[in-house]
Parts: C-alpha cells; structure tokens; sequence
C-alpha cells in the first residue's frame, strides 16, 4: 500500500493536475540524479483510469517504473521523497493561481532594489487597478497593498500629491477589507453562539458590539459609495444573525446583494446564497417551518443561475445537495426534486455520490409514503460511513413505524444503540446526541403502542410537544405523537 499522505494528495488530482504534474516532475528530473518520472507516470496512469490507488502495490509500483526491486525502507524512502515533489508542485501552482500576489511581491522588490525605471515599465499590479477590483471582495487586500507600493513609487520619484493621493485610496480598501473580514468573522462567531458554542469573552463580539455601525453605513447607503458595497451586505447580514427575529435586516441584505449580483464573482455570489441559506435554516430549526418556501427560492435561483461549485466539494455530511432535497420535500416540489436527484448528482465528488444519492431517494419515498420502497433502498444500500449509516437507519426505523411493524422497529432502535457505542468515536458528537434523543422518543412512541391502556395519549403528546431539546426528525416524532392523542 501506497504512503498514506501521498495517497490522499494524489487522489485530489484533477486531469488538469496530473498532465502539470508530470511536466514539472520531469523539468525536475533534468537537473537531479535521482529520476521520479517513471513512477509519477505510472501513478498518473492509474489515477487517469479510475483505479483506487489503495489497491496498488508500493512494491509492484516501482518493479513496473524501474524495473528493481527495492528493499521495505527504500520504498518508504523514495514516497516520502516523491510526496516532498507533491508538496513543491502545490506550491508553485499556488503561486501560479495568485498571479496578483506574485505581482506585489514582484513590484516590492523592484522598490526595494531601487530599480523605479523597471518598474515603471512593468507597472506591476496593474491588474490591480481599484476601479476594476470594487466588487471582488478577495482583491481587496491584494488592491490595497499595491496602491501602497504605487504610493512609495511616486514618493521616491518626488511626486508627493500623487503619492498622498494613493495613499488616501489605500486607506479606503484598508477599511473596506476590514470591515469585510471582520463581519464575516462576527457571523461565523455568531452562528456558533446560536450551536452554544461558548469560548468566553468574545473579543470579536464584543468590539463589534461597541461600534455605531447602523449610522456608518447609513451614510455610505445614502452617498451609493460602490466600494462599500459588500461591506454594507457583509453588515446587514452579520446583523440579520444576531437579531434574527428582526426581518429588516436580512431583506436589506437581499435587497443589495440582488440588486448588484451579476457585478460580483461567482465565487462571492456563491458564497452569498450559502449564507442567506444558512440564515433560513437557523430559522426552521427553531421551528419556523414557514422559511422552507424563502430557502426553496433561494435554492431555486441559484440553481438557475447555474452556481454549482459548491455541489463538487467533498464537504459530508453538510453537503449543499442534500439541503436542496431537503428544501424540495419540504415544499413538497417532488418533480423538483427528482429532477434535481437526475440533473445535480453527477457533479458531487465521488466518494460520496453513492451514499448522497441513496438518501435523496430514501428521503424522497419516505416523503410520498412509500415506506416499502424506502426500506428496500436502505436494505440494498452499503456504506461504509457512520454518518450516512445512521442518517439511513432513522429513516428506516420511522418506515417501520408508518408500516406498524412495531416488533421489527424495536430491534432496529436495540441495533442502533450498540452501533452508536460502538462508533461514538467516529461520528459528530452532535449527531450521537441528536440521533440518541430521536431513539428515545421513537421508544416512547412504541411503548404506548406496546401497551396503550396504561399510558395517557394526551400526556405523551404533550410531553413531546412541550419537549425543547433540539434532535433528529422532531417534526415527525411530534407529529405522530399527535395521532396518538387523535388530533
């Protein structure tokens, strides 16, 4: 078996990667006595054929590359060595991806050196021009740093009313880039307060806390002062989260981002839609089932705007696709939802399609009350993740209910409780909480059955009703307790 760290950053390679890869393992070859090129082909071989490189064979490897068998420790040697070729190939290439970050560094040695006629040739940074960059919040700090060197340049060839007057646009993206990063920071800080995620004093919170914000952009509002565009919508939705009952603020966020959306990255738009989403969820999670229609339209539009990267990322369990079958069901947009299931599944990574797509369609049968075709695709359906497993076994459990196979359902709670104790370590311990609560109430609801003349209907739907603990499919479990006090 292959080194395990050179295992998963070969694995991450997309086509483009392993033809890069190999050009710049062999440029290396050309000046070290030592040659890579062989078993780096031999690896981009497979990776270009679907074959789990788990399976290959570090020794059979490098027979086939060279033709020599190497001993257990020169193996290991020449992947740790091969793995440091990984890592120097990630460097450059980021290098390459942040072309405007080269340019300052580029443009600061230039200054540095004294050399002003090469820079005043190459104007490095010009791709930098702030005009260009007022709503692409990632070249804000990029922007800034090279308006200061522009600055530096005029000062050292005596242009100072040039020089102050770059400074002075600095000075604005400086707090523009600020005031972005540190709302971003304040939402995230905030939806962890919301998950009780409590590290104490909160420096960040809390100096927020402490500024006049409302009046500040208030003004930059009313002067339409373009630079303080993402700013103001980073405000008003740090702002819609720590007041979350309040709709001002949120419609105010939607309001700009709409208004300027196809001004910004895709990148940013696509950020922007997660969290106006994620703002809706923290709202039905309290129970306000109402803001599945906003999340459904939300869902919706950004699909229509075909602002799918997100889907491509290897991010179980809270992957977006499943938060749009979610949403659809919830709406109850079946062919919606179906169609997304068709069209959206095949750009979800891999490793992970399988197991997303098996849910869609648990869920989606669950929903339509064919309980029968839900517990055949949990049955037929292997996973070897704990999350997914469990994600499946709560629907199963709740179709046995619907199906009054009472006796089976209690077996599969038993089953569930020694595989939550014998996986605890491997799954979220938020998931092992929510999921224990779930299996507790489902209990409840089967001991009546099990024996209802001794138990008071009414009061166990009060009990669940009245119940403020947040866990898995409440709405569900509150709803059955319903029926059984014949409401």
């Amino acid at each position: 078996m292959l080194n395990k760290l050179l295992l998963s950053a070969l694995s991450s390679f997309s086509a483009e990667d392993r033809s890069k890869f190999l050009l710049f393992v062999k440029s290396g070859d050309a000046v070290s006595p030592r040659k890579f090129y062989p078993v780096a082909r031999h690896l981009m071989k497979n990776l270009a054929s679907g074959n789990d490189l788990k399976n290959i064979d570090a020794s059979a490897l490098f027979w086939e590359a060279y033709g020599k068998k190497y001993s257990r420790q020169t193996l290991l040697n020449r992947q740790s060595e091969l793995l440091s070729l990984v890592k120097k190939f990630f460097k450059q290439d980021a290098a390459e991806k942040n072309e405007y970050a080269m340019e300052n560094l580029y443009a600061q040695e230039l200054l540095t050196r004294g050399l002003l006629g090469l820079y005043a040739r190459d104007n490095p940074g010009s791709g930098l021009s702030p005009a260009k960059n007022i709503y692409n919040e990632d070249t804000f700090d990029l922007v800034q740093q090279s308006v200061l060197l522009n600055g530096a340049y005029f000062q050292m060839i005596k242009q100072t009313a040039e020089s102050q007057k770059k400074y002075f646009t600095h000075s604005r993206f400086l707090i523009a880039d600020l005031l972005c990063r540190l709302y971003r920071t304040g939402q995230e800080l905030q939806i962890q307060k919301y998950f009780s995620l409590n590290y104490g004093f909160n420096p960040v919170l809390e100096f927020i806390g402490s500024l006049n914000n409302e009046k500040f952009f208030e003004a930059r509002e009313i002067q339409k002062d373009e630079l303080f565009t993402i700013p103001l919508l980073r405000y008003y939705i740090f702002t819609a989260f720590r007041n979350p009952n309040n709709k001002r603020y949120i419609t105010k966020a939607l309001k700009v981002f709409y208004k300027n959306e196809e001004k910004f990255t895709e990148y940013f738009r696509t950020e922007m839609y997660r969290m106006f989403m994620t703002y809706y969820i923290v709202k039905v999670n309290k129970g306000e089932r109402l803001y599945y229609e906003h999340l459904f339209r939300l869902y919706d539009r950004k699909l229509k705007s075909n602002l799918v990267s997100d889907l491509r990322r290897c991010s179980y369990p809270a992957s977006v696709f499943r938060e749009y079958i979610i949403a659809g069901i919830k709406v109850k947009r079946y062919k919606w939802t179906e169609s997304i299931i068709t069209k959206y599944s095949p750009l979800l990574p891999k490793s992970i399609r399988p197991d997303e797509v098996n849910l869609a369609n648990v869920r989606l049968s669950f929903a339509k009350r064919e309980y029968e075709k839900a517990i055949e695709l949990i049955n037929n359906h292997k996973s070897g993740n704990t999350t997914h497993h469990i994600d499946e076994i709560r629907y199963k459990l709740a179709c046995l209910y619907e199906l009054r196979r009472y006796e089976e359902a209690y077996y599969e709670i038993d089953k569930s409780k020694h595989y939550l104790k014998y996986n605890k370590n491997t799954l979220p311990e938020m998931h092992v909480t929510y999921y224990k609560k779930f299996l507790d109430r489902v209990l409840k609801l089967l001991n009546y059955h099990a024996n209802p003349y001794k138990k008071d209907p009414e009061m166990i739907c009060r009990e669940i009703e009245n119940d403020k603990d947040v866990y898995t499919m409440k709405d569900w479990v509150t709803e059955k307790a319903g029926v059984i006090a014949g409401r």
